[in-house]
C-alpha cells in the first residue's frame, strides 16, 4: 500500500428486519391496549467473514 492510502474491512452478514407488538392487558384477561414499534433491525454476523476494500 502507498502512503496515505486506507484499507477497510467490514464484517458480513444477513440484516433482519421486524417489529415488537405489545400487548397490554387488565387482571390478565382483558385486552386493553395494543401498541407496535416501528421498523427494527438486527445483523447477524458470519462467522469468520469479512469484506475488504
Amino acid at each position: 500500500m502507498k502512503k496515505g492510502e486506507i484499507w477497510r474491512g467490514y464484517s458480513m452478514g444477513s440484516r433482519h428486519k421486524y417489529k415488537v407488538k405489545k400487548l397490554t392487558y387488565y387482571k390478565g384477561r382483558d385486552l386493553v391496549d395494543t401498541k407496535t414499534s416501528g421498523w427494527l433491525y438486527a445483523f447477524n454476523p458470519y462467522r469468520n467473514s469479512i469484506a475488504c476494500g
